[in-house]
């Protein structure tokens, strides 16, 4: 190979400069495209992402929690009764545990990950004073037969027993998961970018046995306006309960939207007239 030894070889070789040129060109052009869509699967705080997950206590792999029905079937997990299927969170929003709301800013579609939250991010640390001694009574007033490792409610709190002795019984009012090491799997399914179904994935995430697909949801202009079904009674009084909420939501993640309008139709059909 003949290397350039005077300036004027490489002035005069024009068949040279243009394939140098279109091959820079080329370079830079696959290395724009590469990190545009690179950063637009990644995600980012506001984006809707369908997540499939499964929590685990990180020292023992006791499974606590988990999106696919097939993997609960196969540990031998499954409940009835329980939904399974990919969940949906807005990232930033506070609907999930802050621990691993704050690491999911960057994961990217279709793409795996696995991460670590501490007690103090996930359910608190383990409280000494939350493990209490109930006189036996209480127990026989509610015709209850306390025995280790059951779950009673207690002056409404929730707690487990650990003994039961000399008429009295040792309460654990502590949630099960305070000061685990908690570990979660996820794999990002996709971005949800229609305005609909981000709705109707906030009416689930505030309302879970409510049914979203039963709302009727259109846009006009500036405004949402989202019809409650007339024959749900359900959703439609949960809806109610939680309106301030789920409009603060609808307001603050979905791009354009300035003003929500519910739209309630009562008549003969939904209304008791005795």
């Amino acid at each position: 190979m003949r290397l350039f030894t005077q300036k004027e070889d490489f002035i005069h070789n024009d068949d040279y400069l243009h394939k140098a040129t279109e091959s820079i060109t080329l370079k830079y052009q696959l290395f724009y495209y590469k990190t545009l869509v690179g950063n637009m699967d990644k995600a980012k705080k506001g984006d809707f992402l369908k997540i499939d997950y499964i929590g685990k206590v990180k020292d023992t792999g006791f499974i606590f929690d988990l999106t696919s029905e097939e993997i609960a079937k196969k540990e031998k997990i499954y409940r009835d009764g329980d939904e399974y299927k990919p969940a949906v969170m807005v990232v930033g929003g506070g609907h999930v545990l802050r621990g691993l709301d704050s690491q999911l800013e960057g994961a990217e579609v279709g793409k795996k990950i696995t991460v670590e939250v501490k007690s103090d991010d996930a359910f608190g640390p383990r409280d000494a004073e939350k493990v209490m001694l109930v006189p036996q009574s209480i127990f026989n007033k509610q015709k209850i037969n306390p025995m280790p490792g059951m779950p009673v409610k207690i002056g409404g709190k929730d707690g487990i027993v650990q003994t039961v002795s000399a008429g009295r019984v040792r309460v654990d009012f502590n949630h099960p998961l305070s000061g685990k090491l908690l570990e979660y799997d996820i794999t990002v399914i996709e971005k949800i970018t229609d305005k609909t179904e981000q709705i109707k994935s906030l009416v689930k995430i505030h309302l879970p046995k409510a049914n979203p697909e039963t709302l009727k949801i259109e846009f006009a202009g500036k405004a949402a306006e989202i019809l409650l079904p007339k024959d749900d009674e359900n959703t439609r009084r949960f809806i109610n309960l939680v309106k301030d909420i789920l409009v603060r939501d609808i307001l603050k993640y979905i791009q354009g939207v300035e003003e929500v309008k519910f739209i309630e139709i009562l008549d003969k059909s939904n209304i008791r007239l005795e």
